[in-house]
């Protein structure tokens, strides 16, 4: 009669680490950011931002006069891998205090949906590029502003040690 002796081995593997902070540049189609994203686990994030706002682009398409201003956006993103990498989706607020081309003074809010991939560019980089509608609307100056748009996103992350 023959034997086998059979030995099992377990190894314990680390648990995965949860994705670190980052401080971002957010070079989006009308604001140009700099912002603090905290993780909540291997698929969340939340992040706010101070940005410059402008809408050098809205008088082409007849939506109101050219706008600049400063501005606070909180936001919250959605990752389909557990690494913050691939398809992502984000929801954000944004509220800006602007002035237009005659100085009249305004307030306003922006708010969006914006989906797209998320990828290492460096061993600390990452990035961000997606696209989606947004809804603008700015009030007090020539020309209110009360529309929906596209919104494009490209954010750069320098991952935090």
């Amino acid at each position: 009669m023959k034997s086998a002796v059979v030995i099992v081995l377990a190894v314990a593997t680390p648990a995965a680490a949860e994705p670190p902070a980052q401080v971002q540049a957010d070079l989006g189609l009308a604001v140009v950011g700099i912002g603090y994203e905290k993780p909540l686990g291997d698929h969340l994030a939340i992040m706010g931002e101070a940005q410059i706002f402008g809408t050098y682009f809205l008088p082409w398409f007849d939506l109101g006069n050219n706008v600049t201003g400063l501005g606070v956006e909180a936001r919250g993103t959605w990752f389909r891998g557990e690494n913050h990498h691939g398809l992502y989706a984000t929801g954000y607020l944004r509220y800006d205090e602007v002035s237009d081309e005659v100085d009249n003074d305004a307030f306003g809010f922006c708010g969006g949906l914006v989906a797209g991939w998320a990828f290492p560019a460096t061993e600390k980089l990452d990035v961000r590029v997606g696209g989606g509608l947004q809804y603008m609307r700015y009030e007090g100056i020539t020309t209110d502003i009360d529309t929906p748009f596209i919104a494009l996103d490209l954010v750069v992350g320098y991952r935090l040690p």
